[in-house]
């Protein structure tokens, strides 16, 4: 065999090794229809619970209103500001008249947090049943495949989610207690141990926004991968 008849062999013989290399690749890299069907129906369901339980979160959030909380706090506002006790409270001494201040300054930040945080439980909402639309949608298509690692992606974010609903649930269930407590605060008159209690409500919010955005991006994240599948 002449060196050129070599060198063009050799060639050959590398370039079809580096097609099926690629080609073994892509196959095993691709689910199988049926397996990925059935993993994406699994993941439906967990879906199905993250977007009851954001509903949950929603009426929990609106029940918050509803427990004499708003009524509690415009008791506090309306109180004559003698009815504060005068001793230390957090690192300051403040008199009456600085209590009454500090009180309408939880006020503003317990509404805004609240807006905020209603806000992004929608935007949750909306982005979840978009991801189970596509779900569904790649589960019926015979075109709609997807890569084992867009999948590897997937099942993690899904596992985030449910854990992330869960400690959000548990930050609103803390509110909640924190609620009921500050009213009884207000109804006993004891409104220092009402602000202190009212400044824990306003901490949980941020708590709970921190959480609620970070799902909000992931289910967000989940959304895009789906539809570019």
């Amino acid at each position: 065999m002449t060196k050129r008849l070599f060198a063009l062999t050799l060639s050959l013989v590398l370039i079809f090794s580096s097609f099926a290399v690629f080609a073994e690749t892509e196959k095993v890299d691709e689910l199988d229809r049926k397996e990925l069907k059935v993993e994406l129906e699994n993941m439906l369901k967990d879906m199905e619970e993250v977007l009851e339980e954001v509903d949950e979160v929603i009426e929990e959030q609106e029940n918050l209103n509803n427990d004499g909380l708003e009524d509690a706090i415009e008791e506090v506002l309306d109180s004559n500001v003698q009815n504060f006790s005068t001793q230390s409270y957090s690192t300051n001494t403040l008199k009456p008249e600085g209590l009454v201040k500090k009180q309408i300054m939880l006020k503003k930040e317990f509404v805004d947090n609240s807006v905020q945080a209603a806000k992004l439980t929608k935007d949750i909402k909306n982005n979840i049943l978009e991801i189970n639309r596509e779900l569904r949608s790649i589960i019926k298509s015979v075109d709609r495949n997807m890569s084992k690692s867009d999948y590897i992606k997937i099942a993690k974010l899904t596992k985030e989610l449910k854990d992330e609903i869960e400690e959000i649930d548990y930050v609103i269930g803390s509110i909640g207690a924190e609620s009921k407590a500050y009213v009884n605060f207000v109804v006993n008159k004891r409104y220092m141990s009402a602000m202190k209690s009212f400044e824990r409500i306003v901490s949980l919010q941020e708590e709970q926004i921190a959480l609620l955005t970070v799902l909000n991006t992931n289910t967000y994240e989940l959304k895009v991968i789906l539809k570019n599948v």
